[in-house]
């Protein structure tokens, strides 16, 4: 009995993305009344090329952030080794250990504002291909799909398999409410 439940609860998941949302019709009500975006609805290829701009302005913003921080990185080892040198340079040890200090603390927040700048960046980056998405969508009339209208209503295959498993489920005793338990064995 459990693994006819679980052949089932397999059965009904695996439906669901069968289901075509332009075909099904259950006690009268098309899933075109539950506000369901088709698949198959025609775009303005305009709005294409407008993300294609959107995702090559992104692209190049990633370019030049690496560019950059690599450049910070090598300003920074570049400082180091300056650094490094000229501490070593000097006949005192008191003059050495302090530029040694100096040398590493000046990579270590080199390293730091790096970091800083490339988070940043990416922050931006991100909020700027946001906007440019947003931009286009408006611009073209295209709906971005909120998590409404990407659940379908409870008809056609998955409707009748989950009646199936609540009547095998009442001829059982266990009423709606009570959660399903399968044992996986």
């Amino acid at each position: 009995m459990t693994k006819l439940l679980s052949i089932l609860l397999i059965s009904l998941f695996a439906f669901t993305s069968l289901v075509s949302a332009e075909e099904v019709v259950i006690d009268e009500v098309s899933l075109e009344e539950v506000s369901v975006v088709s698949n198959d609805a025609v775009i303005d290829p305009g709005y294409y090329a407008c993300i294609s701009l959107a995702i090559s302005t992104r692209e190049d913003a990633y370019i030049a952030r690496w560019n950059n921080y690599s450049s910070s990185l090598a300003s920074a080892y570049a400082t180091r080794k300056t650094g490094l040198v000229s501490a070593w340079a000097s006949a005192d040890k008191e003059t050495v250990k302090k530029g040694v200090n100096d040398a590493a603390k000046a990579f270590k927040d080199s390293l730091l504002e790096a970091k800083k700048k490339w988070i940043e960046s990416e922050k931006e980056i991100v909020s700027k291909m946001k906007a440019d998405r947003e931009e286009c969508q408006s611009k073209y009339g295209i709906v971005p799909p909120t998590n409404q209208n990407r659940i379908l209503p409870n008809v056609g295959p998955r409707a009748a398999l989950m009646k199936q498993i609540q009547e095998m489920l009442q001829k059982r005793g266990n009423s709606a409410n009570k959660p399903i338990r399968l044992n996986a064995k």
